[in-house]
């Protein structure tokens, strides 16, 4: 399992399902894209507007789509652990058009009860937390976990530095 995460600020729903929706192989799971555009397009935040995130699985595993849309629902709700369902918004986008099953995720940066900018991931500080995320599914779930090497360098080095 290896996940990806950065931040955008617009035309996520447009690039995960095309335009219009044409996309062969998109499948929206979760969600409304529309609604997350509206949402994201209510602020401006200087480092983007929301957190992007592609959860995608080894072919070795053998990850079906049934277990693929619950793992990538079940990391959304693991990272946005400590807030209410109703505090955010999340689209999941099933991609079938690779080698791999993957998922895209867009979660706006606004808790949706406060209307304040939404915390959902800065990489120097919760980097441990996705990577801790990611070995507890992957264990759980005898996924391979596949991790980049930059990420497993800045780890290090932070670790060495303390």
């Amino acid at each position: 399992m290896i996940v990806d995460i950065g931040s955008g600020s617009s035309g996520w729903g447009e690039y995960v399902l095309g335009k219009d929706n044409e996309r062969n192989h998109a499948t929206l799971i979760m969600g409304d894209t529309e609604l997350g555009d509206k949402i994201c397009d209510s602020v401006d935040y200087a480092g983007g507007n929301y957190v992007r995130m592609v959860v995608s699985f080894a072919k070795e595993d053998n990850v079906g789509q049934e277990q693929g849309r619950a793992l990538s629902k079940e990391f959304v709700k693991k990272l946005m652990y400590g807030y209410r369902e109703d505090e955010y918004h999340a689209d999941i986008v099933e991609h079938t058009d690779t080698d791999h099953l993957h998922y895209h995720i867009r979660i706006p940066k606004v808790n949706l009860l406060t209307q304040t900018q939404l915390k959902v991931y800065w990489h120097r500080s919760d980097l441990n937390r996705k990577i801790a995320i990611i070995d507890q599914m992957a264990l759980e779930h005898r996924l391979t976990v596949g991790n980049d090497f930059k990420s497993l360098i800045l780890i290090l080095l932070m670790r060495s530095i303390k």
